[in-house]
């Protein structure tokens, strides 16, 4: 993965100057290991057009599905009580 050319077309995304304000000392480096210093009003449009502390939907879909208790009723079955007591038979 070449994270300078991720972050730059990540920035270009932007519909406004955003790439201008970063300026030359954003993304740079080598392709493996970015470096660089922003400002943090354009270091924080970075962060929302990459949606950082976004869920995505799947992650939305799994909470709401454990929610509806999806799995079987919402009851976990195998915990510590079943799994150190002993059996009699």
């Amino acid at each position: 993965m070449n994270i300078i050319e991720t972050l730059k077309s990540v920035a270009r995304l932007d519909d406004g100057d955003l790439v201008a304000r970063l300026g030359s000392n954003f993304a740079r480096g080598h392709k493996e290991a970015s470096g660089g210093v922003v400002n943090l009003t354009e270091f924080e449009e970075l962060c929302a057009l990459m949606q950082v502390g976004e869920k995505s939907d799947e992650a939305i879909a799994k909470e709401e599905a454990k929610k509806a208790g999806a799995n079987g009723g919402g009851t976990q079955k195998n915990n510590l009580n079943n799994y150190f007591t002993k059996k009699v038979t």
